[in-house]
């Protein structure tokens, strides 16, 4: 399901780009981020979606240590998108989350498309230098001066 929509924005980006720019003026750069930002606020939604229903059948809280391996066990596949990291934890009174991380670092164009995934969240999330952040690195500190960056999701327990 999580491809299905990745496929679809893609298309819905594809088809903008023609329409909307003529030959030499489209950004493949920015179609791109925006596909990975499409694809890792897709890849979060199907992640909630299955430590829910893995709890809900289960009856227990998804097991940090080796959460990927559980979810694949209930038949879930874990979402792969290029260039980053998903990552399960928790924190003491925040609760359980994931984390995508930046395998590149901290570069213009990892910010941009954890920008436009943070943007397009409904969840409790922050866009700081950690997994675990309790809060945004801006507007106190600019993401450009961050030593990586990372996305922590929240998952409300």
């Amino acid at each position: 399901m999580p491809s299905q929509i990745i496929w679809v924005i893609v298309l819905m980006l594809m088809l903008m780009s023609v329409f909307h720019t003529n030959p030499d003026t489209i950004n493949l750069d920015g179609m791109k981020g925006r596909a990975q930002s499409g694809a890792i606020t897709a890849s979060i939604d199907g992640l909630m979606l299955s430590r829910s229903n893995y709890q809900q059948f289960s009856g227990q809280t998804l097991p940090i240590a080796n959460w990927e391996q559980e979810l694949r066990q209930s038949g879930v596949a874990t979402p792969k998108v290029g260039g980053f990291t998903f990552s399960y934890d928790a924190t003491a009174g925040q609760g359980h989350y994931f984390c995508v991380t930046s395998n590149a670092g901290n570069t213009s164009s990892s910010r941009f498309v954890m920008k436009q995934a943070y943007d397009r969240m409904g969840y409790d999330v922050f866009l700081n230098e950690s997994c675990g952040a309790i809060e945004n690195a801006e507007p106190d500190t600019p993401l450009e001066d961050l030593n990586a960056l990372t996305l922590t999701v929240y998952t409300g327990d």
